[in-house]
């Protein structure tokens, strides 16, 4: 109850600090660390917790408002000492494939002198600071659920769609709340890479009762859909190595069934949706926001892009614009109005 109100606390505090546009005020600064701080004792967050980040969390971009990857240069001197005395950690980071050639850096290069134990628990502590949403995320998907921000006023949608015959995509921060003001829409289809809050998103689906209800997955695509739409495999799909052997699907759709979902290659056909809403995501900062931007409009004719998340860094507004997306603002629940940008496309 007491990290519950000081989270309370620490976001009211960030609403003083928040100004639209957002600055780079030292003021702001200070409140996102003290937030990210507080999350850190909501969620009793420590070291050993970056286990049960796997492939997703590892090697997305971070949703913190530096934007940085886990493995980024600037945070290498505090992933050396923080390993030094955590090999269990450092053996996970090996075990991801696609990291390898990110930690070099880490393997058998430990600080010389040795460092002491208090400059690695230090260490320890500040990248569990700064990773707090993406560890609160895996670690207790229910209390990353709560967190205020995630619910916005869902009228600016219901004012322009009549809900009972909108398909919506959605994902990004705020899914979890979002899909439960779509439970009587024609259809709801999530993507969430991470495998943890995925497995939630479905069991809270069921408890709201939200109809018509998918769950997108790295193997839901192409020939899964087409076989389920004929009826060779179900809904929740099928062993894909059985399918693969007897020659139904093809050995790369086994191959890629491990493989991280992403907004840039979303598996949908062209124009399956009326609607896709995208919470805050690491995906549409500007080195991606472009190509993740055409992916939506080929699957969906319109777009809504909600910053709600205040430990996002903003979004590219020239980019956006460009992009033909107008700017507005919604409200957030504790933090006050965010912008949000909408894209029309007439069919």
């Amino acid at each position: 109850m007491a990290a519950s109100a000081n989270l309370k606390s620490k976001i009211s505090n960030l609403k003083s600090a928040l100004v639209w546009p957002l600055t780079e005020s030292a003021n702001l600064q200070s409140e996102i660390c003290n937030l990210k701080s507080s999350l850190v004792r909501l969620g009793h967050l420590c070291f050993d917790d970056f286990l049960l980040l796997g492939k997703w969390g590892l090697s997305r971009e971070s949703s913190s408002s530096e934007g940085l990857s886990p493995f980024s240069p600037e945070l290498a001197s505090d992933w050396r000492l923080a390993t030094n005395n955590a090999p269990h950690i450092l053996l996970h980071l090996r075990r991801c494939a696609n990291l390898k050639s990110k930690i070099t850096n880490l393997k058998s290069d430990h600080v010389r002198p040795c460092p002491s134990t208090s400059s690695a628990a230090s260490a320890q502590t500040r990248l569990v600071t700064h990773f707090a949403y993406d560890l609160l995320r895996a670690k207790a998907p229910p209390l990353y659920d709560s967190l205020p921000w995630h619910d916005w006023d869902f009228s600016i949608v219901a004012q322009r769609f009549q809900l009972w015959k909108t398909r919506f995509l959605l994902a990004g921060d705020g899914t979890t709340v979002t899909m439960c003001r779509c439970r009587k829409s024609a259809g709801v289809y999530v993507l969430e890479p991470c495998e943890t809050i995925a497995r939630y998103i479905e069991r809270k689906a069921v408890l709201e009762k939200v109809r018509r209800f998918r769950l997108l997955s790295a193997d839901c695509g192409g020939d899964m859909t087409q076989l389920s739409s004929i009826g060779i495999v179900s809904q929740a799909g099928g062993d894909m190595t059985q399918l693969s052997s007897i020659g139904i699907v093809s050995q790369a759709a086994v191959s890629s069934r491990s493989s991280v979902l992403k907004l840039s290659q979303i598996p949908l056909p062209d124009s399956s949706v009326d609607l896709a809403i995208i919470g805050s995501s690491p995906e549409l900062q500007p080195a991606n926001c472009k190509l993740v931007t055409q992916e939506l409009l080929r699957i969906a004719s319109n777009v809504l892009l909600v910053e709600n998340n205040p430990l996002a860094p903003p979004l590219d507004r020239d980019l956006l614009t460009d992009s033909g997306f107008a700017l507005e603002s919604v409200q957030v629940r504790g933090l006050g109005p965010r912008p949000c940008h909408w894209r029309h496309s007439p069919r």
